[in-house]
């Protein structure tokens, strides 16, 4: 039975609120928020957004406070003294002007150590305060604090995936996921948010914006500690560089969400008693989905989904900004997609479950078959291929509800072989690979029959087989022969349920089946030609539809490997079209362009890129 706070106006929080005489409760809003955000995702200036918490998490404090104390010693005596002062129940240390002092690390410049905030409550509530750091509180303006606060006790944005659009996201966050710590200093409220300019550290990498995060050192009662439920939140790049519209603060809420799920989070995995390391992935996927469950679309996974061999499925990111982006998308994913498998109860036991890889998602399904949770993996990743495509009808596991991939997972492209072909390929940690076999000319087989072999570590597979209209899923046995015919083309999904590496290796033959005789369908379409050719950053593809129905334009290499998908079910009328493709990321080289329309014809010319 989940604990859940009970609300009111208590004495207390009057008595608070006449003391701190600068706070007041925010009046509702009727501020529509209608355009999803970007948040932490890629924006249109590159610029891509992320949480500071295991940043946080992994910090050397006590060599931030031994640079405080040499560097700074006057600072490092007020912190000793406001400590002192939390001994004795002094629960805030107070400025001269009736604000408020916060102790915050100084990443942008770590020779410093410790930094000392002056802040201004903004928002005294009955459950959260609002604080507001000094250099910005001029700036930001009482519509944007009573949004704020609207979205974390009252309101948040309706959508399909959200839990309830009536409560706030501290309310919608601890129905789910848990109860935070209980607070320190104001036991009657549950958290505070401080907003401020949080700068980023010098190796976060170009265009790298941390837009909030939550300390575990404020859970202590060390020097410089601000000894309270304190999530920091980013009011420059964030809020007031985007003008503090209504986009904005949609995505600084969806952060508010992220963050305090990591509160509660921090409450009841501590408790659990687990590897914090090894909890990277799934504590970052319950914060992602707690932004998703409020309303709040704050990134895709379009950036890892392309290449999904790369990286060991459940490694913690670290290196470059790209790594570390592609380690949110990841989390994101996979939690989600418990997420809308098994609902909110799951969730609630994964938020305190310990383990590696697939293990705490293994304990939180429970049940008494210990390899159901890998079969939900390798369907997950049928699903990251499948995504919401409306042409598949079957078991609704292999689709999402609301999907945050961006794009399908990445395939290597192959042409149907004329003879036996075998390959192989070293899986990474938990990590899938999806070769795809089609046609590339009329000449082509039309059918293959293929065979996966044993392997030195389990892996499942699933074949996804692609029609004009229709998309069909199929298991598949190791070690035995499988037949497919009449299909536009066929993607095998590999899943390595390993933690490390795993060489998995297959077998394909192509085959005429006579059953589907593409050349009948020669003339009903063309590419008309390909201009300039060769091409140099851009090309102009022009091509003629005989009937009205949608295409698909896929441009591969001399390997045969696709390159770019140009167009993916584009509807046209019966006529002449053209299509400009940028072809500028594309290495010089010999390229076939292939044509193919819903009802199985295909047209393929071949066209050079040069730099």
């Amino acid at each position: 039975m989940k604990q859940r706070y009970a609300f009111g106006i208590s004495l207390m929080g009057i008595l608070l609120g006449i003391l701190l005489g600068t706070g007041r409760v925010a009046a509702q809003t009727t501020d529509d928020h209608n355009s999803a955000d970007q948040g932490h995702g890629f924006t249109v200036n590159g610029q891509y957004y992320t949480c500071g918490s295991h940043w946080a998490a992994d910090y050397d404090y006590d060599a931030a406070l031994e640079r405080t104390r040499t560097n700074n010693p006057a600072l490092y005596q007020r912190m000793v003294a406001r400590a002192a002062a939390h001994e004795k129940g002094e629960r805030w240390s107070r400025t001269q002007g009736g604000g408020f002092f916060f102790n915050i690390t100084d990443r942008a410049n770590p020779e410093n150590g410790f930094k000392e905030i002056e802040a201004t409550l903004r928002y005294n509530g009955d459950s959260i305060l609002i604080f507001v750091d000094d250099k910005d509180n001029a700036t930001i303006t009482d519509a944007t604090i009573e949004a704020l606060a609207k979205g974390l006790t009252k309101e948040v944005k309706a959508g399909p995936n959200t839990r309830n659009p009536n409560k706030g996201i501290v309310y919608n966050d601890i129905d789910i996921f848990g109860n935070p710590p209980i607070n320190q200093k104001f036991e009657e409220h549950i958290a505070s948010f401080l907003l401020t300019d949080i700068e980023e550290p010098p190796g976060l990498g170009g265009g790298g914006i941390i837009e909030g995060y939550f300390s575990p050192f404020d859970q202590t009662n060390r020097v410089g500690s601000n000894e309270t439920n304190l999530l920091y939140i980013d009011s420059r790049q964030s809020l007031i560089n985007r003008g503090q519209s209504a986009t904005a603060i949609e995505g600084v809420i969806g952060t508010m969400a992220h963050e305090f799920q990591h509160l509660i989070n921090y409450n009841r995995y501590q408790t659990a008693g687990g590897d914090v390391g090894a909890h990277w992935i799934y504590n970052e996927g319950l914060s992602e989905v707690a932004s998703l469950r409020n309303g709040y679309f704050e990134r895709d996974a379009r950036s890892f989904l392309s290449s999904p061999n790369r990286f060991s499925y459940f490694s913690l990111p670290t290196g470059s900004a790209d790594t570390i982006l592609r380690g949110y998308e990841r989390a994101m994913l996979w939690i989600h997609y418990l997420s809308e498998r098994f609902g909110d109860d799951f969730l609630y036991k994964l938020t305190a479950t310990s383990g590696q890889g697939i293990e705490p998602a293994k304990i939180a399904l429970g049940g008494s078959d210990p390899t159901a949770i890998e079969s939900v993996f390798a369907e997950f990743w049928v699903a990251n291929y499948i995504r919401s495509d409306s042409k598949f009808q079957g078991d609704p596991k292999f689709r999402y509800q609301l999907d945050v991939t961006g794009t399908k997972a990445g395939t290597s492209g192959q042409q149907i072989p004329t003879t036996t072909k075998s390959s192989d390929v070293l899986l990474k940690g938990f990590a899938a690979y999806l070769p795809s076999y089609s046609r590339l000319n009329q000449n082509d087989p039309d059918a293959i029959k293929i065979r996966f072999n044993p392997a030195a570590r389990n892996y499942i597979v699933h074949a996804v087989k692609v029609m004009s209209n229709a998309i069909e899923v199929q298991r598949l046995e190791v070690d035995q022969e499988y037949t497919f015919e009449k299909f536009n083309s066929m993607i095998f999904v590999i899943v390595n349920l390993y933690g490390d590496g795993n060489t998995v290796s297959w077998t394909v033959e192509g085959f005429t089946s006579g059953v589907d005789d593409y050349a009948t369908n020669a003339g009903k379409l063309n590419i008309a030609s390909i201009v300039p050719n060769p091409a140099q950053g851009e090309a102009q593809f022009n091509f003629n539809t005989a009937v009205a129905g949608s295409v698909n334009l896929t441009l591969y290499d001399v390997r045969g490997e696709a390159v770019q998908h140009v167009l993916e079910g584009v509807r046209y009328e019966a006529g002449k079209h053209s299509q400009s493709i940028n072809v500028s990321d594309l290495p010089a080289g010999v390229y076939t362009a292939r044509l193919q329309d819903e009802a199985g014809a295909v047209a393929v010319q071949q066209f050079v890129v040069v730099k």
